[in-house]
């Protein structure tokens, strides 16, 4: 899927200019990386991705730094998951 294939070439861009010595910056975006990949899903590995970076975030004590859209952004998707499967 041609799609999907983008992304993926972008990921890969965007990932080589990751902060690689903070944990709360790499985990999120590997773990939307695989997901995308794994679930042949653009929406899912961003809810992922989103949904991780903020729990890295908050759990790394720098919870200032998540913007308020991917917490509700975040949290949307967590409810999707739940409710929806």
């Amino acid at each position: 899927t041609p799609a999907l294939l983008f992304v993926a070439a972008s990921m890969m861009k965007a990932l080589a200019g990751l902060n690689w010595e903070d944990v709360s910056e790499w985990v999120p975006a590997i773990a939307t990386a695989l997901t995308i990949g794994l679930t042949f899903s653009i929406a899912t590995g961003v809810g992922i991705g989103a949904a991780i970076y903020c729990l890295a975030k908050y759990g790394a004590g720098l919870g200032k730094e998540v913007p308020f859209g991917l917490v509700a952004i975040a949290a949307l998707f967590a409810a999707k998951v739940v409710y929806l499967g």
